[in-house]
């Protein structure tokens, strides 16, 4: 019994272990990772390549416009036209050998001078004055212009001439030396004084010539010159010249211009004041006819 029990117990049998081999890395394909390499070595320099020219697009854009504005600006600063310091009070444009025209550019008016004029102390000779043909020139004030010579002789000292370069200042004080009540003692050079005025209307117009002329000086005719301008007639108080209010013994010249709202007025003189060579010529008439209101 013991012998049959025993023969009935199963017998485990042990399952040899069987060794797992070791994976086997697949073949490397190498021109695989040659192709990738060199794709990423040509994707990376293009992106280097690109990042440098937007980086240099930027900077021509930054230094575009800091420079434009600056070299506009240049231009506009160093414009004469635009600024308002170099615009002339006037002009002086030949017109031929004998005559100049003379533009006035703040006050608004021309009118033709001549290149030389014959006039008394132009020359000294042997200590004594002489006629001779002189330059003629301009001089700007506040009221207007004078139209005179650039240089005249004084009177003679121990027979010997001195020579006076006028200016501004020469000719103001030469002009009105009577009002001191001395008479004249200095040599004047002769010259107009043309004044300029704004009038809106006759009675303004009036009141300009009562203030150049006197408190009982009047309008009178007006005439249309050539020039678009008109000639105005001023009319006395008829009193005598010891009393009158009106004092005038002399040419004058008197323009208006009803549209500009301007007025301008100088005296002539009593004689020939700018002329050829031994008077051979007048120009005062073709002076005076020439002038004109600009704007």
């Amino acid at each position: 019994m013991e012998n049959e029990t025993q023969q009935n117990i199963p017998l485990v049998q042990t399952t040899p272990e069987i060794p797992t081999p070791d994976p086997t890395p697949p073949p490397t394909n190498w021109s695989k990772v040659i192709l990738f390499t060199t794709l990423g070595l040509f994707i990376i320099v293009g992106l280097i390549f690109a990042g440098i020219q937007i980086g240099k697009s930027q900077v021509l854009i930054q230094e575009a416009i800091v420079i434009t504005p600056t070299a506009m600006l240049t231009q506009t600063t160093a414009n004469p036209a635009t600024s308002p310091t170099q615009i002339k009070n006037n002009t002086l444009t030949s017109i031929d050998d004998t005559w100049n025209l003379y533009s006035n550019n703040l006050l608004g008016f021309s009118i033709k001078i001549p290149k030389m004029s014959f006039e008394y102390g132009g020359v000294c000779i042997n200590g004594k004055l002489d006629v001779a043909m002189v330059p003629v020139t301009t001089f700007d004030d506040s009221q207007g212009t004078y139209i005179t010579y650039e240089y005249f002789n004084e009177y003679p000292i121990n027979n010997v001439c001195k020579k006076t370069i006028n200016d501004l200042n020469t000719i103001q004080q030469r002009a009105n030396q009577w009002k001191n009540g001395n008479g004249n003692n200095l040599i004047v050079p002769s010259n107009w004084h043309v004044v300029i005025a704004k009038v809106e209307n006759d009675n303004e117009l009036e009141g300009f010539i009562k203030t150049n002329y006197g408190s009982g000086c009047k309008i009178g005719t007006k005439s249309l010159s050539p020039t678009g301008t008109y000639d105005v007639k001023i009319l006395g108080d008829d009193l005598d010249l010891s009393e009158t209010k009106c004092p005038i013994n002399f040419v004058y010249a008197l323009k208006y211009s009803p549209e500009l709202h301007k007025a301008a007025t100088w005296g002539v003189g009593q004689e020939v004041v700018f002329s050829s060579a031994n008077y051979k010529q007048n120009y005062d008439s073709e002076m005076i006819n020439s002038f004109k209101f600009t704007n």
